[in-house]
């Protein structure tokens, strides 16, 4: 695993004589502050509407992380999957012709089709 995993789990081990490896932490929070920071990347509309028709199974990748994360609550998701999916100029239409269910997601969240989404657009066959 890494130096710095073996000296905390191990030191914790010690202190506590807990075999546990974090895997069910359940209130901890931990931020570096990156969350302050507006990222701009310069691309026009289309750029990014290209972009993101492109990706379409690193898009999945994504989304199915948004939506099966613990530590976000249902309306953040949906705020934040809401900007991502307008910033990809995927209409409210678009989601709701293009929606998939996403395993393991329990608060009534639906996942976006990107690669259904894409072959309508014409950018992957």
């Amino acid at each position: 695993y890494g130096k710095t995993y073996n000296e905390t789990v191990l030191h914790l081990r010690e202190e506590t004589a807990s075999e546990s490896t974090f895997k069910d932490v359940i209130g901890h929070s931990q931020t570096h502050g990156s969350e302050k920071y507006a990222v701009t990347s310069g691309l026009s509309k289309e750029g990014k509407e290209v972009v993101c028709c492109r990706l379409t199974e690193e898009n999945e990748i994504f989304e199915d992380l948004v939506l099966r994360a613990r530590n976000i609550g249902k309306v953040e998701k949906e705020s934040y999957l809401n900007q991502y999916y307008s910033d990809c100029g995927i209409s409210r239409s678009d989601q709701e012709q293009y929606h998939r269910m996403v395993e393991r997601v329990d608060e009534g969240l639906a996942g976006f089709s990107w690669s259904e989404w894409s072959k309508a657009k014409g950018c992957r066959n």
